[in-house]
């Protein structure tokens, strides 16, 4: 909770059933130093904790946030077999007209575009976003209202899929493409599309079934044939 790590976790199927390869990032080079994720503690509150992780541009480079905030920083893999992972940039996101939106909860990258899910710091009013790069920086090009506590956002075939927290009460819990319900009855923090099309939802443990007193985190697998 405090001392954040990326979970990379490689899923392979066959005729015996699912196999995870689990490799853990619980630390990376930042100049001289050795830091778990982030060059510095933001904030004393426990900000220092990750909050969203996805692969960048190259699909090699992972973009990591803290709890909340707008910037990505750019882990890259080791040059050596066994060697650490290094700090090598940071990615801003500019904050939108008004400044009503301005936590970013979940994010993920395709075809050029950074795609957000968002809310101002009451967590009332919440949007899914979509920020393109321009000229080296990051700027907003299209944004839209989601129901709060929406959570997990990937894109698949153009569509944008998501998924409910279980925090959320103005929508059934599932997963959603768009608008539409497409898997009821799964809630979870982050969802992810596998090569054969289905998908494997993640569910954070501290939230679930309630706040500081939940069961252990889970990979939810949904199969291709439920998400048509």
């Amino acid at each position: 909770y405090f001392e954040p790590a990326i979970c990379q976790v490689k899923v392979t199927r066959d005729e015996k059933g699912i196999h995870f390869k689990v490799d853990w990032i619980r630390g990376c080079n930042h100049g001289i130093q050795s830091v778990r994720l982030f060059p510095d503690i933001s904030q004393p509150g426990g900000a220092n904790r990750a909050q969203c992780a996805f692969y960048g541009p190259d699909g090699k480079t992972i973009w990591v946030s803290r709890n909340g905030e707008r910037d990505f920083f750019v882990l890259s893999p080791p040059n050596l077999p066994n060697g650490r992972w290094t700090l090598t940039g940071k990615v801003s996101l500019p904050t939108q007209s008004g400044e009503s939106y301005q936590m970013v909860h979940s994010a993920s990258y395709y075809d050029g575009d950074i795609r957000t899910i968002e809310s101002d710091g009451d967590l009332k009013e919440w949007n899914i976003s979509r920020y393109s790069e321009k000229d080296g920086k990051y700027v907003i090009d299209d944004s839209g209202i989601t129901f709060p506590w929406s959570y997990g956002i990937a894109v698949k075939d153009v569509k944008v899929w998501t998924v409910t927290d279980f925090r959320c009460t103005d929508q059934p819990h599932g997963i959603y493409c768009d608008d539409k319900l497409v898997v009821p009855d799964v809630c979870g923090n982050g969802i992810a599309f596998l090569t054969d099309g289905s998908a494997l939802v993640t569910r954070y443990g501290q939230s679930y079934p309630g706040c500081f007193n939940g069961i252990p985190g889970a990979l939810i697998y949904v199969p291709a044939a439920l998400l048509v």
